[in-house]
């Protein structure tokens, strides 16, 4: 605990593990206070998570785009669904993936239970759920609609190579030889390496 209280006045966050409400909005009061504090300086959240609830993760997202520190994401270990949401939402260029680091898109999913009249709710509210992250996420990625709908209709993973071709992050933290070993001579030319260790992000201003 004092650790990462520690890390949170060096304006780190970490977002390792299922997002719901609890998690969501004490991650949104760190970065509502951090950025009052000081909003000059740039706020880090470290993504490693399966993923969690839609409105949580919308929450998320909203709160980052709305302080007024710059947020950088880092992404390492697995961030599927929701948490590759959250992932994707940090300041354009400073979407970070960590070498082995994999992301997988899907679409909302809830269970339909109960009476006949809620299901249907539940269901149209489904279908809206759904047609907003997809828009979002072509508006994260700039990828045309469809592509965005085939992808989110099955669970869709990808390496760093990949997400960075897809547009979920900007940056894949590897030197060029690492690049060249785990994607080939091909992967080197197509990626520009652009080394962002924790050492310099963290004291990185603005």
């Amino acid at each position: 605990v004092d650790l990462y209280y520690g890390l949170y006045w060096e304006r780190v966050l970490f977002l390792g593990s299922t997002l719901d409400d609890e998690l969501a909005n004490q991650l949104n009061g760190i970065m509502l206070y951090l950025s009052q504090e000081d909003a000059t300086r740039r706020l880090f959240m470290y993504v490693n998570s399966l993923g969690g609830g839609v409105t949580a993760g919308l929450s998320v997202a909203d709160i980052m785009n709305y302080v007024g520190a710059d947020v950088t994401t880092i992404g390492l270990g697995f961030t599927a669904s929701m948490a590759s949401f959250v992932l994707g939402n940090g300041q354009r260029g400073n979407r970070v993936l960590l070498v082995h680091c994999r992301v997988m898109i899907h679409q909302p999913q809830a269970g339909l239970n109960g009476q006949a009249g809620d299901v249907m709710l539940e269901r149209a509210e489904l279908i809206r759920l759904r047609k907003l992250v997809g828009v979002l996420y072509i508006d994260l990625t700039g990828q045309m609609k469809w592509v965005v709908e085939r992808d989110l209709d099955r669970d869709t993973y990808m390496n760093a190579l990949e997400s960075r071709k897809y547009g979920i992050i900007d940056v894949v933290n590897a030197s060029e030889p690492e690049i060249t070993r785990l994607y080939g001579e091909d992967g080197a030319l197509r990626l520009k390496p652009n080394p962002y260790r924790w050492q310099t992000v963290t004291n990185q201003q603005g």
